[in-house]
């Protein structure tokens, strides 16, 4: 599977601890992040190419099957080694795309500020529960707009080594300025349909109570 996607060439030297896919573009199309860091600070003194600090890697999404490394553009924060953990990820300033905060081993801190992905159209959406869980955990949302692929996502903060990312779903919309069909499948068993929903905006979603 790594080898068909394109992405264990520029992983295999590492340690990969936080791990997610999200649109960090916007386009519509999940790309992948993956912050690495060695467990033995030793690697220093060892010699080797590989050391206790390590480069993060951002995979961007080919559209088919596969994904091309580019951390080399996306910012010298991405290059910087580092003992990274764990990655958690939100829109942190509410600007309609997604940024990160990363922790580390003995070191400070670090939040990569996205100033890319809303240069595109997006749709950030909060779930309400009612029958389900409050938080709306477990929900899976499908969302069609005309010029792309439906996406499928669901309500979790889970996906990375003790990290909670933010419960709201963002959807990247690449050219479209609405997003023709909406479906939420509550975990109640509820099935949720809206329709025409207008781009760069957040919606919050309350499970209907019948």
């Amino acid at each position: 599977m790594l080898v068909a996607s394109r992405t264990a060439k520029a992983s295999l030297p590492f340690v990969g601890w936080g791990v997610k896919f999200f649109d960090y573009d916007n386009d519509g199309w999940l790309d992948l992040m993956v912050v690495n860091g060695h467990v033995y600070p030793q690697l220093d003194k060892a010699g080797l190419e590989v050391g206790y600090r390590q480069p993060k890697l951002l995979y961007r999404n080919d559209r088919n099957g596969t994904f091309t490394e580019v951390s080399q553009e996306a910012g010298s924060a991405l290059t910087v080694p580092a003992v990274s953990r764990g990655a958690a990820f939100g829109d942190i300033d509410n600007d309609g795309d997604v940024d990160i905060v990363l922790g580390t081993c003995g070191q400070r801190g670090v939040i990569l500020r996205n100033d890319v992905g809303n240069r595109r159209h997006w749709l950030t959406l909060q779930l309400i529960g009612t029958r389900s869980n409050r938080d709306g955990f477990g929900a899976q949302v499908r969302t069609t707009v005309e010029g792309t692929a439906s996406q499928v996502l669901t309500v979790t903060t889970s996906g990375s080594y003790q990290s909670a990312s933010d419960r709201r779903l963002m959807v990247g919309l690449g050219d479209a300025t609405v997003v023709r069909s909406l479906e939420v499948r509550w975990p109640s068993g509820t099935v949720q349909q809206l329709r025409d929903v207008k781009a760069n905006q957040t919606l919050i979603v309350r499970e209907p109570q019948r």
